[in-house]
């Protein structure tokens, strides 16, 4: 829902290129900001998520720097998921 009122926002109200792209990262980002602050473990699958669109949006829009730059943090959101895994089992056992 977030992504299509931002989305139909901005397509109407501002010039962008994706409008309905850059708001799903941008809902995304503060659903996986939310999650992440709540400790949930899924966090770590909309960042990796919202990455991987990002990434996609930055190639065409030719922002090839930012787009490095997100993989770095798709590359972080990986390793933040199999670390705070490893150590919800280990607080299990």
């Amino acid at each position: 829902a977030g992504t299509f009122l931002w989305g139909h926002f901005m397509a109407n109200n501002t010039d962008a290129d994706m409008p309905y792209g850059d708001a799903f990262t941008t809902s995304g980002s503060l659903v996986a900001q939310y999650l992440l602050s709540t400790k949930i473990l899924e966090n770590w699958i909309f960042w990796i998520v919202v990455d991987v669109v990002a990434i996609i949006i930055y190639i065409m829009k030719g922002l090839n720097i930012v787009a490095f730059l997100f993989f770095v943090y798709l590359l972080l959101c990986i390793y933040g998921w199999f670390e705070w895994k490893r150590n919800m089992q280990n607080e299990m056992v």
